[in-house]
């Protein structure tokens, strides 16, 4: 377990330079793992509806599981939301990427 950062690609769309994910990991109450972090946004537009795809690695980088977690709140525009990801199972490090969003105009 670590930190990371994750970059977006979209299609259509130049947003691997807007958005970025820092993160960590922590022990859940029920004692399994939870990435905490924040979804940073350097773009001039407000995203909602933010889906993170979580890959677990084992120690030669290969997945060994996947889940989806969301943003629940509104990421501002040159600015950050906090996230946190229930994971599957523990793995030797994470992959992080952003998977859709829907971009709001006029929104902070």
């Amino acid at each position: 377990a670590g930190a990371g950062v994750a970059s977006a690609q979209v299609p259509a769309v130049p947003f691997g330079q807007h958005f970025r994910v820092e993160w960590e990991v922590a022990a859940g109450r029920d004692g399994r793992p939870l990435l905490d972090g924040y979804v940073y946004s350097s773009y001039g537009l407000a995203a909602s509806d933010v889906r993170l795809l979580v890959e677990t690695l084992d120690a030669s980088g290969q997945t060994i599981a996947k889940t989806v977690g969301y943003v629940d709140s509104l990421v501002p525009p040159f600015g950050r939301t906090y996230f946190t990801v229930r994971l599957p199972a523990p793995g030797a490090s994470y992959r992080i990427t952003v998977t859709s969003f829907f971009l709001h105009n006029g929104i902070n």
